[in-house]
């Protein structure tokens, strides 16, 4: 027992790493003082340009993603493991410590995670997203639609069992709640969209 305590403790200080405050400290800008003051990728593309949003995204992806595959090729018999170092990662990722517990809204770190768990399931969330973005240039939208499709495809096409889809599901639940913000500017219609930088 101690070592799983261990090793959720390790996937939240690895999810914890704020990638897109280093990535913006680094070009002289404090994430948190721009746009949104989100630390997440799609915020970086507002404040740096695409390729800076890219890497970030890339990074907050890989951190939730080899956790997890490592967890399940070290212990492939433990589903519901390898969900509770997704959501320890992704926890991380939205309370990081480094930020005073103000952190990102944990898509990309989930898309990470849940890539490692569930890859199908994963692909079809993808998809959904790409859908939604491409009618509403909107990526909260876009998100948000992604992260429910994941919770319904992966506990009803794959038939998942209760205590394996739990840690999903808190995330699912997680990405919403850290969305409030926005889905309160969707409802009121004013939600901006993406416009991409030039860099």
């Amino acid at each position: 027992m101690l070592q799983w305590v261990l090793i959720l403790t390790l996937s939240f200080f690895v999810g914890s790493i704020p990638w897109g405050w280093i990535v913006t400290r680094r070009q002289g800008i404090d994430i948190r003082q721009v746009g949104s003051g989100n630390i997440g990728a799609t915020n970086v593309v507002r404040a740096l340009g695409v390729r800076w949003g890219l890497l970030v995204l890339v990074l907050d992806m890989l951190k939730g993603f080899l956790p997890v595959l490592a967890v399940r090729l070290l212990a492939p018999d433990r589903p519901a493991w390898c969900g509770w170092v997704a959501a320890s990662v992704v926890a991380g990722h939205m309370f990081t410590p480094w930020l005073h517990f103000r952190g990102g809204k944990g898509v990309a770190t989930a898309v990470g995670a849940f890539s490692a768990l569930a890859p199908w399931a994963t692909l079809m969330a993808f998809g959904v997203f790409l859908i939604v973005f491409s009618l509403t240039m909107t990526v909260s939208v876009a998100s948000l639609s992604a992260a429910l499709a994941f919770g319904l495809v992966y506990k009803v096409l794959f038939d998942v069992a209760w205590p394996a889809f739990a840690p999903a599901g808190l995330v699912v639940l997680l990405i919403w709640i850290r969305h409030k913000d926005n889905l309160r500017r969707i409802l009121r219609g004013q939600e901006p969209r993406l416009r991409w930088g030039s860099s």
